[in-house]
């Protein structure tokens, strides 16, 4: 990686899949698209592991608890690992990362592209690359205005 794409925080170039792919830090609208997944993912865990033989009044207390701890969700949050850390999770980062440049590109094939473990290195090396350089651009001094 060129020091260039650190410092100017460009998209960085990754190859998966012998094709080269162009990723960007997450936006604002990204990262509310990845809490609003997460929360339907809480409630849709609790939903998943309920008893088919639950009363109606037990599943709605159950479904009202997992609303509630779903509403508090956010990311990055790091009680959250587990969820962040499986496929399904990288998944969904990685592809609001990547589609900015790649808008034709879907869930589907990115979860697909994570299977190879060449894939999931080059990838985390990208995400590695554009988390340095906003942790440089945030400890840039400000020039003080004249």
């Amino acid at each position: 990686m060129s020091a260039s794409i650190v410092a100017s925080a460009a998209p960085v170039p990754i190859v998966m899949d012998g094709k080269t792919w162009r990723m960007s830090s997450l936006t604002d609208g990204a990262i509310a698209e990845i809490t609003q997944w997460r929360r339907k993912r809480e409630v849709q865990i609790a939903s998943d592991t309920m008893p088919s033989d639950i009363s109606e009044e037990r599943w709605l207390a159950i479904h009202n608890s997992a609303v509630a701890r779903a509403s508090e969700l956010s990311f990055p949050d790091p009680h959250d690992i587990k969820i962040w850390s499986t496929i399904e999770g990288l998944t969904v980062i990685y592809w609001h990362m990547l589609r900015l440049n790649h808008p034709d590109l879907t869930l589907e094939a990115t979860a697909s592209m994570l299977l190879t473990a060449e894939n999931l290195d080059e990838i985390n090396l990208g995400f590695s690359v554009l988390e340095l350089a906003k942790k440089k651009a945030s400890t840039v001094p400000k020039k003080k205005s004249e």
